[in-house]
């Protein structure tokens, strides 16, 4: 019993050593890309995110501001994979029902469906800030690359009428070289 203690102890460690990233060694990584995040819908949200993608695992860290305080926000890696498209962010016209918000339906045109939802979520703070960090993400290659066309999006915020919606785009950055 012992000894089969002693192996699962040094399997967790080389699985925690191998596998661990923590938030104050983000800087250390060689992220393949970096991502300016920027407002959407007059949220305010602003923020970075850096990726790193090898083989078929992908590596996030998202560090944002200006979010709803104290719930969850959801946040997608996007791509508009049909026509081998360049994703962007929706500008102000993407509001096509002119309500004073792009919602989800009216931003996918422009960013594409969501090919690896970036999990779990992360809780914003009671200071409206989230800082993520995953590492380990299957996301197959052949869906995601070239990341140069794909788009980050973070959702939650409050509509022009002042409802809380949690799928409602608040930030977005594209891709690039």
């Amino acid at each position: 019993m012992k000894k089969l203690l002693a192996v699962f102890t040094v399997l967790s460690l080389m699985l925690v050593i191998g596998l661990g990233v923590t938030y104050a060694d983000h800087d250390t990584i060689n992220w393949n890309y970096q991502i300016e995040l920027t407002e959407l819908n007059n949220s305010g949200v602003s923020g970075e995110a850096r990726v790193r993608f090898e083989g078929n695992t992908v590596t996030t860290y998202i560090n944002a501001q200006g979010l709803v305080p104290d719930v969850p926000h959801a946040q997608h890696i996007h791509g508009l994979d049909a026509k081998n498209e360049f994703g962007e962010c929706p500008p102000p016209e993407a509001d096509v029902n002119n309500d004073g918000n792009i919602s989800v339906g009216e931003g996918a045109p422009f960013y594409g469906p969501v090919i690896v939802p970036l999990t779990p979520f992360p809780t914003a703070t009671s200071d409206g800030e989230i800082t993520y960090l995953e590492r380990g993400l299957d996301a197959p290659a052949r869906e995601v690359q070239p990341l140069i066309k794909r788009v980050i999006v973070v959702h939650g915020g409050f509509l022009a009428d002042g409802t809380y919606d949690p799928s409602l785009p608040v930030a977005c950055g594209t891709f690039s070289d």
